[in-house]
C-alpha cells in the first residue's frame, strides 16, 4: 500500500525553461525532461518508498472520453522514471487551482500518510491551506530541482525528526464547492 506520494509539477521541475526576465524576446523551445533530474527523483523516491502522482498541466485526462496521455507521460519520464515509481492512480484531476487538485486527489487515497509538492510556480498555491504550503518544495524554474532540495522533501516524507500532521482531507470526498 502506497503511503507516500510525491505530487510533481514538470516545467521548472525536471524541464528547465529560461527566464523572460533574462531576455524578454526569448522564444522558449519545448525543453526536453532532464534525464538526471528524474534519476534523482527516482533515488528519492526509492529511499522514502514514494511514488509520484503528475500535477503537471502536461498531463491530459479527457474524463468524458474516458482517454489520457499516461503512455505519452510515461515515455517523457524514461528513463530517468519508471513505471514502477508512478503511482496507479497516476495524475491529479484537472480542475485548477493546483493545491484543489492535489486535495481532490487526497480525499480519494486515505492510505496516503505523508506527501510533498514539488513545483516552481508560488501562484498555483498562494490561497491553499497552511498544512498544504508547508508540503511544498518550491524549485527555480530555471535551474529545476536540485540535490539541496533531497533533505527538505525527505523530511517531509517522514524522514529525519519532521513532525507529521494528519493529511488533509484524506479519505473524504472532496467536491469542488467544498474547496
Amino acid at each position: 500500500m502506497v503511503r507516500k506520494v510525491i505530487f510533481l509539477d514538470f516545467d521548472g521541475v525536471v524541464r528547465l525553461i529560461p527566464s523572460l526576465e533574462d531576455d524578454p524576446r526569448l522564444i522558449i523551445p519545448a525543453p526536453e525532461f532532464d534525464q538526471e533530474k528524474l534519476r534523482m527523483l527516482a533515488e528519492w523516491c526509492a529511499e522514502a518508498e514514494a511514488k509520484i502522482v503528475v500535477s503537471s498541466d502536461l498531463r491530459v485526462i479527457n474524463t468524458l472520453e474516458e482517454t489520457s496521455n499516461y503512455e505519452e507521460v510515461l515515455g517523457w519520464l524514461r528513463p530517468g522514471i519508471g513505471v514502477d515509481i508512478i503511482h496507479e492512480d497516476w495524475a491529479t484531476p484537472i480542475r485548477g487551482p493546483r493545491w484543489k487538485e492535489i486535495m481532490i486527489w487526497l480525499s480519494h487515497h486515505p492510505e496516503v500518510t505523508d506527501y510533498v509538492i514539488i513545483d516552481d510556480f508560488l501562484k498555483h498555491f498562494e490561497d491553499a491551506p497552511e498544512d498544504l504550503k508547508r508540503r511544498l518544495v518550491l524549485t527555480s524554474n530555471r535551474f529545476g530541482v536540485l540535490p539541496k532540495h533531497k533533505n527538505v522533501i525527505l523530511k517531509i516524507l517522514g524522514h529525519a525528526n519532521y513532525q507529521n500532521e494528519p493529511v488533509l482531507w484524506a479519505g473524504q470526498d472532496v467536491r469542488d464547492s467544498d474547496l
